[in-house]
């Protein structure tokens, strides 16, 4: 059920973060590594494997920051109204 007596929230311009510009500059930095380890068969041991757990870690840490900052923005709207 959808409470429409609370105004909607403009997330457009609030939802630029740096744990989301971080993670995004790191998944660019893992495409990369991935691409210099498959000129690299040698590395494929523990070096991809670090890189994706390093990006899903901080993938998952960024989504909880994003969740915590929607539902602050959501409870300060809340309160002005």
């Amino acid at each position: 059920m959808i409470d429409r007596s609370t105004p909607p929230v403009n997330l457009r311009n609030r939802l630029r973060s740096r744990p989301g510009k971080a993670g995004t500059f790191l998944q660019a930095t893992a495409v990369i590594l991935i691409l210099v380890a498959a000129l690299n068969p040698q590395w494929n041991g523990i070096y991809l494997p670090t890189v994706y757990v390093i990006v899903a870690a901080f993938a998952i840490l960024s989504g909880f920051h994003y969740i915590y900052w929607v539902a602050k923005l959501m409870r300060e709207a809340r309160l002005n109204r």
